[in-house]
């Protein structure tokens, strides 16, 4: 099923291939790691539940999304293998000085990958997704990027304690006596996923917003530099230190929490604070556990997100919004037309949620104009 609005266009063929390859690495992964791909899968089930249920307040992708963007990680992950035996093959082994750096670097790279595609790829679409969207998708692509290492860890390093209220996070002692708690490929890539949302936001702002979006992926690298180098045999001095300001990986957890508060109230403050009252949605007696009323709630959220852009944007970045924000009403007015047939045409387009019979692009720029 398409996604009528947002980077994800959700093709059933890639859609398909996606899910069969993945079970197919699925059942390699129970082959040579047992019981711990099962424990693994339901760990990153319990970890991408609870992070989409705290953001199913302003968050406008759905599930289908974030299956797809977990499928696209769990491959991405198979890359940053296969290269990673690669650079075993032309003597970048353990005791390299490289290693280190090298493996942190790919790691980084391979799993915030697909979402940097797909956000170039659908860049038009940037305007109708909030901060909590962008950083969901990047919790499931570094959730399935980190699948497979999680399942393999669970099976040959049972030294690890795994916390029972953190999926997929656990504390281990390295080489060298250091406690450290290893944060999951999905916390680092949501860290990274809210830093890279709130530069999109404040892309106004020029260069301090790129700055901002490449803050959290830079992190992460810091993080897996600093464990590598913790669980490697020459462990330094100063890597010790760096982890010491680190909090020993606890930092890194809390950041993540922080960062999750932090993108739904930025998103919250937009879509409930700043939507100007004729676009919020009518149909409030449609019930809420319906896919009508949840459907109606996520455009409108697009749209209040499209209205905060378009406050700051350049004469030609609004015609652009304009245009995605016209996209969002269609479909707003077809599914007001559906749920009540009993309304001539012209008296649907005047009722339906937000839309003041959207003609053309410039019609819908005076909607959105009042939101400041």
């Amino acid at each position: 099923m398409a996604q009528k609005h947002g980077p994800v266009i959700l093709n059933k063929t890639l859609l398909l291939i996606g899910m069969l390859g993945l079970v197919l690495w699925a059942g390699i992964i129970v082959v040579h790691a047992g019981g711990g791909a099962f424990i693994s899968f339901w760990h990153a089930l319990l970890f991408l539940t609870a992070l989409t249920i705290a953001g199913s307040a302003t968050r406008t992708i759905g599930w289908p999304a974030l299956t797809l963007m977990f499928c696209w990680g769990a491959f991405s992950g198979s890359l940053a293998l296969l290269v990673l035996q690669l650079i075993d093959v032309i003597g970048m082994g353990f005791n390299s000085p490289l290693r280190v750096p090298a493996v942190a670097l790919i790691d980084e790279a391979f799993m915030l990958a697909p979402l940097i595609w797909l956000l170039w790829r659908s860049r038009a679409w940037w305007g109708l997704l909030g901060v909590t969207d962008v950083l969901l998708m990047a919790a499931a692509c570094g959730t399935g990027f980190g699948f497979v290492e999680h399942a393999f860890v669970i099976h040959r390093v049972p030294s690890v304690s795994w916390l029972w209220w953190m999926p997929l996070s656990g504390i281990a002692t390295t080489p060298r006596d250091a406690v450290w708690l290893i944060n999951s490929h999905g916390v680092l890539a949501a860290l990274a996923g809210a830093t890279i949302g709130a530069g999109l936001l404040l892309r106004h702002k020029g260069k301090p917003a790129w700055i901002l979006a490449a803050s959290g992926a830079a992190y992460g690298l810091v993080d897996r530099l600093i464990l590598g180098n913790l669980g490697h045999d020459a462990g330094s001095p100063f890597g010790q230190g760096l982890a010491f300001m680190l909090g020993w990986g606890w930092l890194t957890l809390w950041l993540f929490f922080a960062g999750v508060a932090l993108a739904v109230l930025v998103d919250a403050y937009i879509i409930y604070l700043r939507m100007p009252a004729r676009v919020k949605p009518l149909g409030n007696q449609d019930s809420p556990f319906s896919g009508q009323w949840w459907s109606t709630q996520l455009e409108m959220r697009a749209l209040a997100f499209a209205g905060f852009r378009y406050s700051h944007a350049s004469a030609a970045g609004r015609s652009v919004l304009a245009g995605r924000a016209l996209a969002v009403l269609s479909s707003l007015v077809k599914r007001y037309k559906k749920l009540h047939p009993e309304l001539k045409p012209d008296a649907a387009a005047s009722a339906a949620p937000g839309a003041a019979q959207p003609a053309s692009a410039s019609d819908i720029q005076g909607n959105i104009a009042d939101v400041r």
